[in-house]
C-alpha cells in the first residue's frame, strides 16, 4: 500500500465527481488517468487492481486511485454496488510513501505535526469505520458541483476540506484514542506530582 503526499501550496484541483450505481456483473475498465480519483465506498463489493494491489471498495472504505498508474477491475461484481468518485489533480508529480516510509512520520504525533502541517496524506486504502463526516463532505461537495457559487473557490475550499478530513482519519488510524488517552494520564499525573 502507498500513500498520496499532497502539498496544500500549490494546492490539489478538484476536477470533478459523482456517484456510482453499478449493476452486478459489472467490471472497472483497465485504464491510466492523468487525474487521480478518490473513492468510498457506499454499498457492496467492488474489487480494482491497481499495478498488482488488490483494493476494496466497500462500504466506509476510502480508495484512492493515483494517476499515472494502470488500475483495473478484478473480477465482475456480484451485486449491486455503489461508491462516491471524484478526480483531482496535483500541480506537480505526485509523491508516493511506502508503509515503510509513512510508518515513522504518522507513528510519532512531533513528527507529524511537523511533516503535514501544510499537505494532506491520502493511503491507497482506508478502513473509516463508523465516521460519516467523509461521506458528507463528498455529499458536500456534489451539491456544488451542481449548484455552483459564484466563485470556483467554494467548490475548491470543499475540495480541501475533504483532503485535510481524510489526512485527520489517516492520522487517527495510526494513533489509536487508548493510546492517546494512555499518554494524557501520564502527562497529567507528571504535571500533578510536580505540582504538588
Amino acid at each position: 500500500m502507498h500513500y498520496l503526499f499532497c502539498p496544500l501550496h500549490p494546492a490539489p484541483q478538484a476536477n470533478n465527481g459523482g456517484y456510482a450505481i453499478l449493476p452486478p456483473g459489472w467490471s472497472h475498465p483497465r485504464r491510466k488517468l492523468a487525474s487521480s480519483v478518490i473513492i468510498l465506498g457506499q454499498k457492496g463489493i467492488v474489487l480494482l487492481d491497481e499495478e498488482g494491489e488488490l483494493l476494496e471498495v466497500k462500504p466506509n472504505n476510502l480508495v484512492l486511485l493515483t494517476a499515472g498508474r494502470f488500475h483495473q477491475g478484478f473480477k465482475p461484481i456480484e451485486s449491486q454496488a455503489s461508491y462516491y468518485w471524484f478526480h483531482f489533480t496535483l500541480p506537480n508529480k505526485p509523491v508516493l510513501f511506502s508503509n515503510e516510509e509513512i510508518t515513522p512520520i504518522l507513528s510519532n504525533k512531533h513528527i507529524t505535526l511537523q511533516r503535514l502541517a501544510k499537505a494532506s496524506l491520502i493511503p491507497q486504502q482506508l478502513d473509516l469505520g463508523e465516521s460519516n463526516r467523509i461521506s458528507f463532505l463528498f455529499r458536500e461537495l456534489l451539491n456544488e458541483q451542481e449548484r455552483p457559487c459564484y466563485t470556483n473557490w467554494r467548490f475548491q475550499l470543499l475540495f480541501q476540506n475533504l483532503l485535510v478530513e481524510i489526512t485527520n482519519e489517516t492520522i487517527s488510524s495510526y494513533q489509536p484514542p487508548d493510546m492517546q488517552t494512555a499518554i494524557s494520564s501520564l502527562v497529567y499525573k507528571v504535571i500533578s506530582e510536580i505540582s504538588t
